[in-house]
C-alpha cells in the first residue's frame, strides 16, 4: 500500500472519529435527564459563589445526588463561569448554542473510581434576565445570595422550594444578614457561606425546610421586626 493510500485511509479514520464523536455529544445532550440547580446573584454580582459551584469537587457532589442542569445567573456586573482553573481534573468545557441571552455548553470530567468513567453535566448561564420565575420553579434547588427579594421570590416561587442563602460580606449589609439568620432559624432556608458550601450542600438533601406562608402578607415583615428586637 502506498503512503498516499494508507494518509487518506488514516484521515478518513480521524474524520469518521471525531463525526462520531460529535453525534456522541449531541445524543448526550439530548438525553441529559435529571435535577436542576439554579444559582443566582442578583442585579449585581457574586463571582465567588460562581467560582464556587464551577470546582469539581461541586460538580461531582451535584453528579452524586442527581444534578444534571447547572444553570447560573452570574449577574449584569459579574464574570460568566469559567471552568478553566479546573484543568488539573482533566475537565473539558464548551459552548454548544445560545437561545438568545442563554448560553448552552457541557463541561466533562473523568473519574477514576469506583470504575472508569465520563461525567457530564449540561451548564446554561446568563447575565440578567426579565423574570427569573420560571428559572425558580423547575428547579429542584436554588442557590442565592441574601437578598430579600431573592428570597422572597425564590420561597413564593412554589410550595416546597428549597433555598440555600450565600452570603456576600463584599456586598453585605447586617440587614441582608440578619434576614438571611432569620429565614434559616425558622427553617424556611439554609444559610452558609462559599467557604462552607460544599460541607452544607452534601447534607442538604437530607434538612427538613418549612413551606414559607404564601398568603400570609405580613409574615416577612413580623419575622425580620422579630429578628432586630423590634
Amino acid at each position: 500500500m502506498s503512503t498516499q493510500s494508507r494518509a487518506s485511509k488514516t484521515t478518513k479514520k480521524e474524520s469518521d472519529t471525531i463525526k462520531a464523536q460529535g453525534e456522541s455529544n449531541l445524543k448526550e445532550m439530548a438525553t441529559v435527564k435529571g435535577k436542576t440547580l439554579f444559582v443566582t446573584v442578583g442585579t449585581t454580582k457574586f463571582d465567588n459563589l460562581v467560582d464556587t459551584v464551577c470546582q469539581v469537587a461541586f460538580l461531582d457532589l451535584l453528579w452524586e445526588q442527581g444534578f444534571a442542569v447547572l444553570r447560573i445567573q452570574f449577574g449584569p456586573l459579574g464574570a460568566p463561569p469559567d471552568f478553566s482553573n479546573e484543568s488539573a481534573s482533566k475537565l473539558t468545557f464548551e459552548k454548544t448554542k445560545d437561545e438568545g441571552p442563554v448560553k448552552i455548553g457541557r463541561v466533562r470530567w473523568p473519574m477514576q473510581t469506583p470504575k472508569p468513567s465520563q461525567r457530564l453535566l449540561r451548564v446554561e448561564w446568563f447575565p440578567i434576565k426579565a423574570s427569573i420565575s420560571a428559572d425558580l420553579c423547575d428547579s429542584a434547588v436554588v442557590i442565592g445570595h441574601a437578598g430579600a427579594g431573592t428570597i422572597i421570590e425564590t420561597l413564593r416561587a412554589r410550595a416546597g422550594a428549597r433555598l440555600v442563602v450565600i452570603t456576600n460580606p463584599s456586598l453585605m449589609d447586617n440587614h441582608q444578614e440578619e434576614l438571611a439568620h432569620a429565614m434559616h432559624s425558622e427553617g424556611y432556608l439554609m444559610q452558609t457561606t462559599c467557604k462552607d458550601l460544599l460541607a452544607a450542600f452534601k447534607d442538604f438533601d437530607r434538612v427538613k425546610l418549612k413551606a414559607y406562608p404564601r398568603a400570609d402578607a405580613f409574615a416577612f415583615s413580623r419575622l425580620l421586626d422579630k429578628e432586630l428586637g423590634f
